[in-house]
């Protein structure tokens, strides 16, 4: 419960939140699925690797959210076309190292 009073303190809108909660189930279908694939258990160090996978998609997901509103900010985000041009810029800047 701290953490979502953290980011909703750090982001000011629960939209920004709530994607931020969201990614975190997708994460863990990944993990399960990767342990299913593998054919290994729940062992302490998968749950260990399960801490860490989480708190890169958190701070993934928040590093995207931030720099989305960068770019909204400074290209003066008003229209829903620069809205979306802001959001394929910030992935594909956010995780293509190309762009970089």
């Amino acid at each position: 419960m701290l953490i979502v009073l953290l980011l909703a303190l750090a982001f000011g809108r629960s939209r920004h939140v709530l994607l931020v909660l969201v990614a975190l189930p997708s994460a863990l279908l990944g993990g399960v699925a990767a342990v299913a694939v593998t054919g290994d258990t729940l062992s302490l160090g998968a749950m260990v690797g399960f801490v860490a996978l989480f708190g890169m998609a958190a701070r993934n997901t928040i590093l995207l959210i931030s720099h989305y509103d960068h770019l909204v900010a400074v290209e003066d985000g008003r229209g829903d076309w620069r809205r979306r041009r802001a959001a394929r810029r910030s992935g594909s800047r956010r995780y293509c190292s190309r762009h970089r």
